[in-house]
Protein backbone atom coordinates (compact mmCIF):
# COMPACT_ATOMS: atom_id res chain seq x y z
CA UNK A 1 0.00 0.00 0.00
CA UNK A 2 2.78 2.44 0.91
CA UNK A 3 4.42 1.79 -2.47
CA UNK A 4 1.16 2.56 -4.27
CA UNK A 5 0.69 5.79 -2.32
CA UNK A 6 4.23 6.84 -3.17
CA UNK A 7 3.32 6.73 -6.87
CA UNK A 8 0.60 9.35 -6.38
CA UNK A 9 1.38 13.03 -6.98
CA UNK A 10 2.28 15.07 -3.92
CA UNK A 11 -0.98 17.04 -4.00
CA UNK A 12 -3.14 13.99 -3.38
CA UNK A 13 -0.98 11.28 -1.77
CA UNK A 14 -2.21 10.43 1.71
CA UNK A 15 -5.33 12.59 1.44
CA UNK A 16 -8.20 11.28 3.52
CA UNK A 17 -10.50 14.25 3.09
CA UNK A 18 -11.64 16.36 0.14
CA UNK A 19 -9.29 19.28 0.76
CA UNK A 20 -7.50 18.59 -2.53
CA UNK A 21 -10.63 19.91 -4.32
CA UNK A 22 -10.97 23.67 -4.68
CA UNK A 23 -14.73 24.39 -4.45
CA UNK A 24 -16.28 26.87 -6.84
CA UNK A 25 -18.22 28.47 -3.98
CA UNK A 26 -17.48 28.94 -0.31
CA UNK A 27 -18.15 25.29 0.56
CA UNK A 28 -17.52 22.00 -1.19
CA UNK A 29 -20.75 20.73 -2.70
CA UNK A 30 -21.91 17.14 -2.83
CA UNK A 31 -21.61 17.32 -6.63
CA UNK A 32 -17.94 18.35 -6.39
CA UNK A 33 -17.14 15.72 -3.77
CA UNK A 34 -18.42 12.82 -5.88
CA UNK A 35 -17.24 14.14 -9.25
CA UNK A 36 -13.88 15.91 -9.06
CA UNK A 37 -10.69 13.94 -9.76
CA UNK A 38 -12.37 10.62 -10.48
CA UNK A 39 -10.84 10.71 -13.98
CA UNK A 40 -7.06 10.58 -14.50
CA UNK A 41 -5.21 12.95 -16.81
CA UNK A 42 -1.67 11.63 -17.16
CA UNK A 43 -0.24 14.55 -19.12
CA UNK A 44 -1.84 17.58 -17.50
CA UNK A 45 0.33 17.83 -14.38
CA UNK A 46 -0.87 18.61 -10.89
CA UNK A 47 -2.78 16.40 -8.51
CA UNK A 48 -4.45 14.32 -11.22
CA UNK A 49 -1.15 13.09 -12.64
CA UNK A 50 -0.48 9.43 -11.94
CA UNK A 51 1.76 8.56 -14.88
CA UNK A 52 0.94 6.59 -18.00
CA UNK A 53 -0.26 3.39 -16.37
CA UNK A 54 -1.57 2.18 -19.71
CA UNK A 55 -1.59 3.32 -23.32
CA UNK A 56 -3.88 2.83 -26.29
CA UNK A 57 -2.95 0.38 -29.00
CA UNK A 58 -1.45 3.21 -31.07
CA UNK A 59 0.70 4.41 -28.17
CA UNK A 60 -1.39 7.43 -27.20
CA UNK A 61 -2.34 7.94 -23.55
CA UNK A 62 -5.80 6.90 -22.42
CA UNK A 63 -6.74 10.57 -22.10
CA UNK A 64 -5.00 12.52 -24.82
CA UNK A 65 -4.51 16.29 -24.86
CA UNK A 66 -4.49 16.03 -28.67
CA UNK A 67 -8.11 14.84 -28.61
CA UNK A 68 -9.24 18.45 -29.08
CA UNK A 69 -7.99 21.64 -30.68
CA UNK A 70 -9.00 23.49 -27.52
CA UNK A 71 -6.59 24.09 -24.66
CA UNK A 72 -7.00 24.84 -20.97
CA UNK A 73 -4.58 25.03 -18.04
CA UNK A 74 -6.87 22.77 -16.02
CA UNK A 75 -10.05 21.23 -17.44
CA UNK A 76 -10.79 19.91 -13.95
CA UNK A 77 -11.59 23.43 -12.76
CA UNK A 78 -14.74 23.49 -14.91
CA UNK A 79 -18.01 23.08 -13.01
CA UNK A 80 -21.43 22.07 -14.26
CA UNK A 81 -23.87 24.84 -13.25
CA UNK A 82 -26.56 22.16 -12.89
CA UNK A 83 -24.36 20.31 -10.35
CA UNK A 84 -25.68 17.10 -11.83
CA UNK A 85 -24.38 13.73 -10.71
CA UNK A 86 -25.65 10.16 -10.84
CA UNK A 87 -28.29 10.08 -8.09
CA UNK A 88 -30.19 13.30 -8.95
CA UNK A 89 -29.90 12.45 -12.65
CA UNK A 90 -31.57 9.07 -12.16
CA UNK A 91 -34.25 10.62 -9.97
CA UNK A 92 -34.94 13.31 -12.56
CA UNK A 93 -35.22 10.92 -15.48
CA UNK A 94 -37.21 8.34 -13.52
CA UNK A 95 -39.84 11.00 -12.89
CA UNK A 96 -39.81 11.96 -16.58
CA UNK A 97 -40.41 8.34 -17.56
CA UNK A 98 -43.23 8.01 -15.03
CA UNK A 99 -44.90 11.07 -16.54
CA UNK A 100 -44.63 9.54 -20.02
CA UNK A 101 -46.05 6.24 -18.79
CA UNK A 102 -48.98 7.96 -17.11
CA UNK A 103 -49.81 10.03 -20.19
CA UNK A 104 -49.52 7.04 -22.54
CA UNK A 105 -51.51 4.65 -20.36
CA UNK A 106 -54.24 7.23 -19.80
CA UNK A 107 -54.56 7.97 -23.51
CA UNK A 108 -54.85 4.27 -24.32
CA UNK A 109 -57.11 3.21 -21.44
CA UNK A 110 -59.62 6.04 -21.86
CA UNK A 111 -59.81 5.87 -25.65
CA UNK A 112 -58.42 9.40 -26.01
CA UNK A 113 -56.36 8.29 -28.99
CA UNK A 114 -59.57 7.95 -30.99
CA UNK A 115 -59.96 11.74 -30.86
CA UNK A 116 -56.54 12.40 -32.39
CA UNK A 117 -56.69 13.79 -35.93
CA UNK A 118 -56.04 10.77 -38.23
CA UNK A 119 -53.96 12.94 -40.58
CA UNK A 120 -51.75 13.99 -37.67
CA UNK A 121 -51.41 10.40 -36.51
CA UNK A 122 -50.21 9.45 -39.98
CA UNK A 123 -48.06 12.40 -41.01
CA UNK A 124 -47.17 13.97 -37.67
CA UNK A 125 -46.56 10.88 -35.55
CA UNK A 126 -45.82 7.95 -37.86
CA UNK A 127 -43.95 9.79 -40.62
CA UNK A 128 -42.23 12.52 -38.56
CA UNK A 129 -41.95 11.76 -34.86
CA UNK A 130 -41.11 8.07 -35.17
CA UNK A 131 -38.23 8.70 -37.64
CA UNK A 132 -36.98 11.52 -35.38
CA UNK A 133 -35.78 8.83 -32.96
CA UNK A 134 -32.88 8.26 -35.36
CA UNK A 135 -31.84 11.91 -35.04
CA UNK A 136 -31.65 11.60 -31.27
CA UNK A 137 -29.87 8.26 -31.48
CA UNK A 138 -27.24 9.72 -33.82
CA UNK A 139 -26.64 12.60 -31.42
CA UNK A 140 -26.38 10.10 -28.56
CA UNK A 141 -23.63 8.26 -30.43
CA UNK A 142 -21.82 11.55 -31.10
CA UNK A 143 -21.92 12.73 -27.50
CA UNK A 144 -21.08 9.28 -26.19
CA UNK A 145 -17.82 9.26 -28.17
CA UNK A 146 -17.09 12.83 -27.06
CA UNK A 147 -17.54 11.81 -23.44
CA UNK A 148 -14.92 9.10 -23.85
CA UNK A 149 -12.32 11.63 -25.05
CA UNK A 150 -13.10 14.62 -22.79
CA UNK A 151 -10.22 15.70 -20.59
CA UNK A 152 -11.77 16.01 -17.13
CA UNK A 153 -14.44 14.27 -15.12
CA UNK A 154 -16.51 17.44 -14.76
CA UNK A 155 -16.70 17.85 -18.54
CA UNK A 156 -17.08 14.14 -19.19
CA UNK A 157 -20.02 13.88 -16.83
CA UNK A 158 -21.90 16.65 -18.63
CA UNK A 159 -21.38 14.89 -21.95
CA UNK A 160 -22.41 11.52 -20.49
CA UNK A 161 -25.69 12.89 -19.15
CA UNK A 162 -26.28 14.84 -22.37
CA UNK A 163 -25.79 11.62 -24.37
CA UNK A 164 -28.06 9.70 -22.00
CA UNK A 165 -30.77 12.32 -22.52
CA UNK A 166 -30.69 11.73 -26.26
CA UNK A 167 -30.81 7.95 -25.84
CA UNK A 168 -33.75 8.19 -23.42
CA UNK A 169 -35.70 10.30 -25.85
CA UNK A 170 -34.91 8.02 -28.81
CA UNK A 171 -36.08 5.01 -26.83
CA UNK A 172 -39.20 6.83 -25.62
CA UNK A 173 -40.16 7.45 -29.26
CA UNK A 174 -39.58 3.81 -30.17
CA UNK A 175 -41.64 2.60 -27.22
CA UNK A 176 -44.45 4.98 -28.19
CA UNK A 177 -44.45 3.45 -31.67
CA UNK A 178 -44.93 -0.02 -30.17
CA UNK A 179 -47.68 1.23 -27.83
CA UNK A 180 -49.56 2.85 -30.71
CA UNK A 181 -49.32 -0.31 -32.80
CA UNK A 182 -51.43 -2.08 -30.21
CA UNK A 183 -53.85 0.79 -29.69
CA UNK A 184 -54.37 2.39 -33.12
CA UNK A 185 -55.63 0.13 -35.93
CA UNK A 186 -53.23 0.06 -38.87
CA UNK A 187 -50.50 2.07 -37.15
CA UNK A 188 -47.02 0.86 -38.12
CA UNK A 189 -44.58 1.74 -35.35
CA UNK A 190 -41.63 0.27 -37.25
CA UNK A 191 -42.02 2.51 -40.29
CA UNK A 192 -39.52 5.04 -38.93
CA UNK A 193 -36.46 3.03 -39.89
CA UNK A 194 -37.54 2.64 -43.52
CA UNK A 195 -38.33 6.35 -43.77
CA UNK A 196 -34.99 7.28 -42.23
CA UNK A 197 -33.05 5.07 -44.63
CA UNK A 198 -35.10 5.47 -47.81
CA UNK A 199 -37.49 8.41 -47.83
CA UNK A 200 -36.05 11.33 -49.84
CA UNK A 201 -37.45 13.84 -47.38
CA UNK A 202 -35.24 12.52 -44.58
CA UNK A 203 -31.97 12.00 -46.43
CA UNK A 204 -30.53 15.49 -45.92
CA UNK A 205 -31.23 15.18 -42.19
CA UNK A 206 -29.71 11.72 -42.13
CA UNK A 207 -26.61 12.97 -43.95
CA UNK A 208 -26.21 15.81 -41.45
CA UNK A 209 -26.52 13.49 -38.46
CA UNK A 210 -24.01 11.06 -39.93
CA UNK A 211 -21.58 13.92 -40.57
CA UNK A 212 -21.90 14.95 -36.92
CA UNK A 213 -21.27 11.36 -35.87
CA UNK A 214 -17.94 11.45 -37.74
CA UNK A 215 -16.51 14.34 -35.68
CA UNK A 216 -13.34 13.22 -33.93
CA UNK A 217 -12.70 16.30 -31.76
CA UNK A 218 -14.79 16.06 -28.59
CA UNK A 219 -15.01 19.83 -28.25
CA UNK A 220 -16.27 20.23 -31.81
CA UNK A 221 -18.84 17.48 -31.20
CA UNK A 222 -20.28 19.43 -28.24
CA UNK A 223 -20.45 22.58 -30.36
CA UNK A 224 -22.02 20.86 -33.37
CA UNK A 225 -24.75 19.22 -31.28
CA UNK A 226 -25.57 21.91 -28.72
CA UNK A 227 -24.81 25.10 -30.66
CA UNK A 228 -26.04 24.07 -34.13
CA UNK A 229 -28.13 20.93 -34.64
CA UNK A 230 -30.17 21.18 -31.44
CA UNK A 231 -31.01 24.90 -31.52
CA UNK A 232 -31.72 25.00 -35.29
CA UNK A 233 -33.44 21.66 -35.76
CA UNK A 234 -34.21 19.74 -32.60
CA UNK A 235 -35.62 22.33 -30.22
CA UNK A 236 -38.03 23.99 -32.71
CA UNK A 237 -39.47 20.62 -33.69
CA UNK A 238 -39.93 19.55 -30.07
CA UNK A 239 -41.58 22.77 -28.93
CA UNK A 240 -43.63 23.90 -31.90
CA UNK A 241 -44.41 20.66 -33.74
CA UNK A 242 -44.29 17.79 -31.27
CA UNK A 243 -45.58 20.05 -28.51
CA UNK A 244 -47.96 22.80 -29.63
CA UNK A 245 -49.06 21.39 -33.00
CA UNK A 246 -49.61 17.93 -31.52
CA UNK A 247 -51.89 19.42 -28.86
CA UNK A 248 -53.94 21.25 -31.48
CA UNK A 249 -54.50 17.94 -33.27
CA UNK A 250 -55.79 16.28 -30.11
CA UNK A 251 -52.58 14.45 -29.27
CA UNK A 252 -51.94 14.52 -25.53
CA UNK A 253 -49.01 12.11 -25.46
CA UNK A 254 -46.39 13.66 -27.75
CA UNK A 255 -46.30 16.96 -25.84
CA UNK A 256 -45.45 15.08 -22.64
CA UNK A 257 -42.60 13.10 -24.22
CA UNK A 258 -41.28 16.12 -26.10
CA UNK A 259 -41.65 18.24 -22.97
CA UNK A 260 -39.31 16.00 -21.01
CA UNK A 261 -36.79 16.26 -23.85
CA UNK A 262 -37.14 20.04 -23.86
CA UNK A 263 -36.40 20.09 -20.13
CA UNK A 264 -33.27 18.06 -20.83
CA UNK A 265 -32.30 20.51 -23.56
CA UNK A 266 -32.65 23.49 -21.25
CA UNK A 267 -30.37 21.79 -18.72
CA UNK A 268 -27.84 21.00 -21.44
CA UNK A 269 -27.79 24.57 -22.74
CA UNK A 270 -26.82 25.65 -19.22
CA UNK A 271 -23.73 23.45 -19.02
CA UNK A 272 -22.77 24.17 -22.64
CA UNK A 273 -22.95 27.92 -22.06
CA UNK A 274 -20.83 27.67 -18.92
CA UNK A 275 -18.35 25.43 -20.75
CA UNK A 276 -18.05 28.02 -23.54
CA UNK A 277 -17.43 30.78 -21.01
CA UNK A 278 -14.86 28.70 -19.18
CA UNK A 279 -13.13 27.64 -22.39
CA UNK A 280 -12.90 31.12 -23.90
CA UNK A 281 -11.45 32.45 -20.64
CA UNK A 282 -8.98 29.56 -20.39
CA UNK A 283 -6.90 30.44 -23.46
CA UNK A 284 -6.95 33.26 -26.00
CA UNK A 285 -6.94 30.86 -28.93
CA UNK A 286 -10.11 29.02 -27.92
CA UNK A 287 -12.68 31.67 -28.87
CA UNK A 288 -11.89 31.68 -32.62
CA UNK A 289 -11.90 27.88 -32.64
CA UNK A 290 -15.34 27.72 -31.02
CA UNK A 291 -16.66 30.44 -33.31
CA UNK A 292 -15.33 28.64 -36.38
CA UNK A 293 -16.90 25.34 -35.38
CA UNK A 294 -20.21 27.00 -34.60
CA UNK A 295 -20.28 28.90 -37.90
CA UNK A 296 -19.39 25.79 -39.91
CA UNK A 297 -22.07 23.61 -38.34
CA UNK A 298 -24.71 26.32 -38.49
CA UNK A 299 -23.95 26.65 -42.20
CA UNK A 300 -24.49 22.92 -42.62
CA UNK A 301 -27.56 22.68 -40.41
CA UNK A 302 -29.64 25.66 -41.53
CA UNK A 303 -30.40 24.53 -45.11
CA UNK A 304 -31.19 21.02 -43.89
CA UNK A 305 -33.63 22.37 -41.30
CA UNK A 306 -35.22 24.74 -43.80
CA UNK A 307 -35.78 21.91 -46.27
CA UNK A 308 -37.33 19.67 -43.61
CA UNK A 309 -39.53 22.47 -42.25
CA UNK A 310 -40.83 23.33 -45.71
CA UNK A 311 -41.68 19.70 -46.39
CA UNK A 312 -43.48 19.37 -43.06
CA UNK A 313 -45.51 22.51 -43.75
CA UNK A 314 -46.63 21.04 -47.06
CA UNK A 315 -47.28 17.55 -45.68
CA UNK A 316 -49.19 18.72 -42.61
CA UNK A 317 -51.01 21.48 -44.48
CA UNK A 318 -50.11 24.10 -41.87
CA UNK A 319 -49.50 27.48 -43.49
CA UNK A 320 -46.63 29.41 -41.95
CA UNK A 321 -45.25 26.42 -40.03
CA UNK A 322 -41.83 26.55 -41.74
CA UNK A 323 -41.36 30.24 -40.96
CA UNK A 324 -42.36 29.69 -37.33
CA UNK A 325 -39.91 26.80 -36.93
CA UNK A 326 -37.09 28.78 -38.55
CA UNK A 327 -37.77 31.81 -36.35
CA UNK A 328 -37.77 29.63 -33.23
CA UNK A 329 -34.50 28.08 -34.35
CA UNK A 330 -32.80 31.43 -34.90
CA UNK A 331 -33.97 32.58 -31.48
CA UNK A 332 -32.28 29.53 -29.97
CA UNK A 333 -29.14 30.13 -32.05
CA UNK A 334 -28.84 33.60 -30.57
CA UNK A 335 -29.52 32.42 -27.04
CA UNK A 336 -27.13 29.48 -27.06
CA UNK A 337 -24.44 31.49 -28.83
CA UNK A 338 -24.52 34.32 -26.31
CA UNK A 339 -21.41 33.11 -24.41
CA UNK A 340 -19.46 33.46 -27.67
CA UNK A 341 -21.22 36.57 -28.94
CA UNK A 342 -20.64 38.42 -25.67
CA UNK A 343 -17.29 39.97 -24.92
CA UNK A 344 -14.51 37.89 -23.46
CA UNK A 345 -15.03 39.66 -20.14
CA UNK A 346 -18.29 37.77 -19.66
CA UNK A 347 -16.48 34.75 -18.26
CA UNK A 348 -14.11 34.72 -15.32
CA UNK A 349 -10.60 33.48 -15.90
CA UNK A 350 -10.48 29.89 -14.68
CA UNK A 351 -8.50 29.16 -11.54
CA UNK A 352 -6.34 26.07 -11.85
CA UNK A 353 -6.70 23.39 -9.20
CA UNK A 354 -3.32 21.96 -9.98
CA UNK A 355 -3.13 21.76 -13.74
CA UNK A 356 0.01 22.54 -15.67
Amino acid sequence: MEEAIALLPEGIAGKRDFDYITPKGRRLTEYEAVTCYTQPQPEAGGIQTAGDLMLRNDGRPVFDLASTELTAPDWFAFRDPNQMWQRPYYELQAEAERAIDRATNLAISTGMLASVDPAWMEHGVRDTYIPFAHVDYGLFRTLNCAAREALSDTVTQCLVFNASDKLRHAQAISILGLDLEGAVPGFDGTRGRALWLEDPGWQDVRRLVEQVMCISDWGEAAVAVNLAVEPVLGDPLRRLLFGLAASRHGDGVLPVIAGTATADWQRNTAWTGEWCRYTTAAADGNRPVLERWRAEWLERTRPVAEGLFARLEDTLGTAGLAAQLQAAGEEQVQRTGEPLIASGAAGEAPQSEGGS
